[in-house]
Order: structure tokens, then C-alpha cells, then sequence
């Protein structure tokens, strides 16, 4: 499942609006297995909403 289908429907009050606040619900929606996991996992990526306003990651360089 991508981000944008997780947050389908979602009420756009909910979404989202920063980096903490995506890796709670993404915690939540049980995406990774550990908290070492999921913040190894987000080392290299950051979330961000585009111009066409999807939300989604971008990779760290």
C-alpha cells in the first residue's frame, strides 16, 4: 500500500502535515516492525507533498 492510498479518503484535516506526525501513523498502521526499523527507514527519506498536492516522500541525499 502507497502513502496516498493509506490517506485515501482521509479527511484532509488528518493528514499529515509533518515528518512526526507521518511516522505516528505510519507506526500505527504497523508499516515497520521496530522503532530501530522505522528510523533507520527514515534516515534517507522525509515526507513532502507535492505540487500537485499528493503526499509522499522525497530521499535525503
Amino acid at each position: 500500500m502507497t502513502l496516498s492510498q493509506m490517506l485515501d479518503g482521509v479527511d484532509p484535516e488528518m493528514v499529515p502535515t509533518d515528518q512526526t506526525m507521518l511516522e505516528d501513523l505510519l507506526w500505527a498502521f504497523g508499516a515497520w516492525e521496530s522503532l530501530a526499523e522505522m528510523n533507520a527507514a527514515m534516515q534517507a527519506r522525509v515526507y513532502c507533498v507535492g505540487a500537485d498536492g499528493k503526499v509522499g516522500f522525497t530521499l535525503v541525499k
